[in-house]
C-alpha cells in the first residue's frame, strides 16, 4: 500500500510541476521583493517550498489545522523566516471538527457529503481542532 501511495504521489507531483510553473509566472508579475506571505492550509509545506525557492520573501506565516499534517510540517527544514502555526484561520472563534482523511491533502473543516462519490473514495477519521 505504501509503495502504491508513493507511486501516486510521484505522478501527481509530475503533473503538479506544470501547474506550479503557471503559478510562479503569475506571482512574479504580482509580488514585490521582501513581501510577507501567508499560507493557509500549509499541509506538508509544498507551497512554502515553492515560494521560498522562487521569490525573495521577508516572512512566511503558515497555518495548518490538522495535527497529523502539522507533525510532518514541523519536522521539515525551512528557512528562519518561516513561522508555522497549528491552528485554523477563521473569522469566528469556535471549535471546528477536522475531517481528516488518509490522503491528508483532502482533510478539511468543511462539511462532508457522505453520500458523494468523492467521499466514498476517502477513508475518514474525525477529530476536533
Amino acid at each position: 500500500m505504501k509503495l502504491f501511495a508513493t507511486f501516486i504521489r510521484r505522478i501527481l507531483n509530475f503533473f503538479d510541476f506544470f501547474q506550479q510553473r503557471n503559478i510562479i509566472k503569475f506571482f512574479k508579475l504580482k509580488i514585490n521583493n521582501k513581501m510577507i506571505f501567508v499560507d493557509v492550509g500549509a499541509h506538508h509545506g509544498e507551497t512554502i517550498k515553492l515560494f521560498s525557492n522562487n521569490f525573495n520573501i521577508h516572512e512566511i506565516h503558515s497555518f495548518e489545522a490538522s495535527h497529523i499534517n502539522f507533525q510532518i510540517l514541523k519536522k521539515k527544514k525551512f528557512r528562519n523566516n518561516v513561522i508555522i502555526n497549528n491552528f485554523a484561520i477563521s473569522d469566528q472563534k469556535k471549535t471546528y471538527e477536522m475531517n481528516q482523511f488518509v490522503e491528508t491533502s483532502s482533510s478539511t473543516i468543511s462539511e462532508i457529503d457522505i453520500n458523494s462519490e468523492y467521499y466514498s473514495k476517502k477513508k475518514k477519521n474525525s477529530f476536533s481542532v
